[in-house]
């Protein structure tokens, strides 16, 4: 029988984020964006907060006859009715500076009327389609070929008329240059236009020769991370950072492959995402050189590349936490022992893998690692 494959996941109501922004960097967009609760929550914050002030003003020029001597509720509640142009006539000012006071809330009270009413009609008339997509992008079979299918649904009771699809395969690669950059392909579907988007729609993309996808499985959807690997000769727990060396026996050159799908299907499901780390051969390792032969490296070149283009290029003092303080922090968690294998931290430039691909990976001063990858295991 054939089998249909979960391959990531896929939220359509999830957010879309671009530069980051502070809230006052683009105030319209956010409040016309945000929940209704929010918006009110805000409105009345700000409600509040004006007539907070105004109220701060009344209370020490003390200018508003008929309310009670040294009242702030008094003086607050006066704010509230002049900006809403309420007005019940019994308070009122009497002081050059209350009756300015006054003036200025007034005309703060229409300007906000009028910005808060063009504010609810635009988040009211801003049109939105609601739309469900499936959870989960699955590879499998259509018509007789190995298809990515999309699903969504329409969540309204109306037709979505003249409805389009256009789906895009985002991907991280390394140019020539050496830059690490993300590459957009469309990717061609069956049917990308909808006379009448009423219930659901399954959007299909042939993976054939020419497809971007044409060739990948499941398994071969690995991200590549070349790093330096430690190995241990004595261990212990809670280890002093300046002790640490002492415990290294030698290093080598290792590839970190993981599982994207069955990460994203572990982290989608709230579970520990360890099993897209631990599947068979996911980090091949080169031989161990001695540390008594080349010393402890704490620079050099460290290189991968894939295909003879160059993915990762960095340096071993890039690295955010040196092999001692890694040491020191791992035995502060668990406890070391000889033979302990430690994967240190790769360069920029992790991307995807697929079966065929020739992965050449080199550390200064320790060695080269050459892989390829196989086809799915059956």
């Amino acid at each position: 029988m054939a089998k249909t494959t979960q391959i990531g996941s896929l939220k359509g109501d999830g957010p879309i984020h671009g530069a980051p922004t502070g809230i006052f960097e683009d105030l319209y967009h956010y409040l016309v964006t945000s929940s209704w609760p929010a918006l009110i929550g805000l409105i009345a914050a700000a409600f509040t907060f004006a007539n907070l002030l105004f109220a701060t003003g009344y209370y020490f020029d003390q200018g508003i006859e008929n309310a009670h001597s040294g009242s702030f509720a008094d003086m607050f509640f006066f704010s509230v009715q002049t900006m809403a142009t309420i007005g019940y006539g019994k308070m009122e000012p009497v002081t050059l500076f209350s009756n300015i006071l006054v003036s200025i809330e007034a005309l703060t009270g229409l300007l906000a009327l009028a910005l808060m009413t063009g504010l609810v009609f635009s988040k009211f008339s801003r049109p939105t389609a609601r739309v469900r997509f499936t959870r989960y992008v699955a590879i499998g079979p259509r018509d007789g070929v190995n298809s990515l299918m999309i699903r969504a649904a329409n969540q309204r009771a109306n037709r979505i008329v003249e409805a389009n699809i256009h789906v895009v395969l985002a991907r991280q690669e390394v140019t020539v240059e050496g830059d690490s950059i993300r590459r957009l392909y469309d990717l061609e579907v069956t049917r990308s236009r909808s006379a009448m988007f009423a219930l659901s729609w399954t959007a299909v993309h042939r993976i054939e020769e020419g497809s971007p996808l044409f060739g990948a499985t499941p398994e071969s959807l690995a991200k590549d991370e070349v790093e330096l690997v430690v190995a241990l000769k004595s261990g212990g727990r809670s280890i002093p950072t300046e002790k640490a060396l002492d415990c290294v026996y030698g290093y080598a050159v290792g590839i970190d492959l993981t599982r994207r799908d069955l990460q994203i299907a572990s982290r989608d499901i709230k579970r520990p995402w360890e099993v897209g780390k631990a599947f068979d051969h996911s980090a091949p390792c080169g031989p161990l050189k001695p540390a008594s032969e080349i010393g402890h490296p704490a620079k050099g070149r460290i290189t991968l590349k894939v295909n003879g283009k160059m993915r990762q290029d960095g340096d071993l003092n890039q690295m955010i936490w040196n092999v001692p303080e890694i040491i020191s922090k791992l035995s502060e968690m668990v406890e070391l022992a000889p033979g302990d294998i430690i994967m240190t931290g790769t360069p920029s430039g992790v991307a995807a893998t697929i079966a065929g691909d020739k992965i050449e990976c080199e550390v200064e001063g320790v060695g080269k690692l050459d892989v390829t990858i196989g086809p799915p295991l059956k």
